[in-house]
This record gives structure tokens, C-alpha cells and sequence, in this order.
């Protein structure tokens, strides 16, 4: 394969995927309105459409020789203990989701990044020098201002900082592990 196809291809791979999360981010938000009393079941749908599509492109690295039926006999426990803790976080970041407007989501979703570092410091010690620092502070304070700092910005719907704080602790927690 020529280097100028493969870059095309990688470009349409990067267009197809920023589409389908948008896509995702968006039904999710729409399916929220008439499942709004039935999170649980909604988050189980979610995950067994991932395992479906991951399982059918295990097999498909499988049968094009990308994976072996050897690398597939590694301890499957990280991956249960991952998967659970990953719906769980789906499960409670649903039931916060549905009480929260549309446009808060995506500001709320910004928030991974200051989590993220925090749990990188404190569990793998990692050091972080002045300049990252700061741009983690000023995603913080941008996305706190964004978020709560007019409810204008939500039109006349009234922001529950109960949800909020579901929304974002469940969702981050159980997206450390």
C-alpha cells in the first residue's frame, strides 16, 4: 500500500470515528428522553451492542492472522473486573444524564482530564511539570464556569447539582479502573 492511500485511509478511519462518537453522544442524549425512568436497561443495551461489535472484530483480526487463538488465553479477570466497573459507570452516568440538560454533558465530560491527573498523581505517582499543571487548572476553571456558572446558558431548565455530582463521581470513579 502506498503511503499517500494509508494516509487517505487513516484520514477517513479519524472522519469515521469522530462521526460514530458523535453519533453515540447524541443518541444517547435522545434515547435518555423516553427511557428516562429506565437507565438500567438502556446501559444494557449499550454494552451488549460494544460486545458484539468488539467480539465480531476480535474475529475478524483473528481470521485475517492480527491475532492468534494463543493471545486470546490471557487471565480474562482485569477484563470482568473492567468491564463491571465500566457499566456500572455507565449505569449511574445514564441515571445522571437523564435528569441533566443535553448541553451540560459534554462540559461535564471535560472534567476527565483534571480526574485524571489527580488519579495519575496519586495512584502512579506521576509528576507533572508547571506548564501541564496548568492546563489541567485551566480546563478545570473553564468547565466549572461553563457549567455553573449561568443557568442561562441551559435555557429556563433548573441544573440539579445533586445529578451533577452523581453524574461526575460514579462516571470518573469507575473510569479509573
Amino acid at each position: 500500500m502506498s503511503a499517500s492511500i494509508e494516509s487517505w485511509s487513516v484520514g477517513v478511519l479519524i472522519l469515521v470515528v469522530v462521526i460514530s462518537g458523535t453519533a453515540n453522544a447524541v443518541a444517547r442524549k435522545v434515547a435518555l428522553v423516553p427511557l428516562e425512568h429506565y437507565p438500567f436497561f438502556l446501559s444494557q443495551i449499550s454494552s451488549l451492542v460494544y460486545a458484539v461489535i468488539y467480539s465480531t472484530i476480535l474475529v475478524v483480526r483473528i481470521y485475517r492472522g492480527k491475532a492468534s487463538w494463543d493471545m486470546t488465553k490471557i487471565s480474562k479477570t482485569p477484563f470482568i473486573v473492567i468491564g463491571v466497573l465500566d457499566a456500572l459507570g455507565e449505569i449511574l452516568g445514564n441515571i445522571g444524564a437523564a435528569g441533566l440538560p443535553g448541553s451540560l454533558l459534554p462540559l461535564l465530560a471535560k472534567l476527565n482530564l483534571p480526574f485524571t491527573t489527580l488519579f495519575s498523581r496519586i495512584i502512579l505517582k506521576k509528576k507533572y511539570d508547571i506548564r501541564q499543571l496548568l492546563g489541567v487548572f485551566t480546563v478545570a476553571i473553564g468547565s466549572s464556569i461553563a457549567t455553573f456558572g449561568s443557568n442561562k446558558a441551559f435555557g429556563s431548565q433548573y441544573v440539579n447539582p445533586g445529578l451533577v455530582i452523581i453524574y461526575i463521581r460514579m462516571h470518573y470513579f469507575c473510569e479509573l479502573f
